[in-house]
């Protein structure tokens, strides 16, 4: 699925073999979520002559690969990694990232402290210039994550403070005795607060421990929906259930 290659920086890359070559339409989006493994997919950067996306989220249990089109090497690259922790504060750890040294000096100029625990504007960040290193014409490209943090942080963290909107996946009415009748039909559940969608998450997990369990995965900032997260099932053996 992947190999390593070296860049004109020198550095090393992961090279995701597995995607299409060039950037993807809506609808290849939307199709990788029907994979084996993957869980959720987020554009966060889009070309506007075309309306397709250069730079993707993908969401594999509780790790985001940050993934980008690089139309000089014509590849697809692996530009960053971080896991979500259970912790309060909902922190994020680095497990790896891309770096671009300078040819003449032999100095990193774009990196990330391997031992840090990245917050979504340093991720957010990072990822951008990762994409102004890679492309020469900016200028054409719609950065989804930079209107999705604007919008957050107009509505004081999110679109209503009020409310903790989860969706129920695909996965979530094939394995378990939940009934997607019950649900509406976009499958979604309000809740006061995140705790109490995670007690709801606990609680139904009661039920059905010889099948698996459910687990509620934090959406990512540049998700243009208007969800605080998404519910998944996650089978005994550890292999993930494909959504659609």
């Amino acid at each position: 699925m992947t190999k390593s290659s070296i860049p004109e920086s020198g550095s090393s890359v992961v090279v995701l073999e597995a995607l299409p070559d060039g950037s993807l339409s809506m609808n290849q989006v939307e199709a990788l979520e029907d994979g084996d493994a993957i869980d959720l997919v987020g554009p966060l950067v889009i070309d506007t002559h075309n309306d397709r996306s250069t730079h993707l989220n993908i969401v594999i249990g509780d790790t985001h690969y940050f993934v980008g089109w690089n139309p000089t090497n014509e590849q697809w690259e692996q530009i960053l990694v971080v896991i979500e922790t259970d912790d309060e504060e909902d922190e994020t750890v680095l497990e790896s990232a891309i770096s671009v040294v300078d040819d003449e000096t032999g100095e990193t100029v774009l990196g990330l402290d391997p031992n840090s625990n990245p917050d979504t504007d340093q991720i957010v960040e990072f990822v951008w210039e990762y994409v102004e290193y890679t492309y020469p014409e900016t200028e054409r490209l719609y950065n989804v994550m930079d209107d999705a943090i604007d919008e957050l942080s107009t509505n004081g963290g999110g679109l209503d403070m009020a409310d903790y909107i989860a969706e129920l996946k695909d996965s979530v009415f094939r394995e378990t005795p939940l009934a997607e009748a019950n649900f509406g039909e976009d499958s979604r559940l309000v809740f006061g607060s995140k705790a109490d969608a995670e007690e709801w998450v606990t609680e139904q997990n009661r039920k059905h421990t010889s099948r698996g369990q459910l687990t509620l995965h934090t959406a990512h900032p540049a998700d243009t929906s208007d969800v605080d997260a998404y519910v998944v099932f996650q089978p005994v053996k550890g292999v993930w259930v494909p959504d659609s």
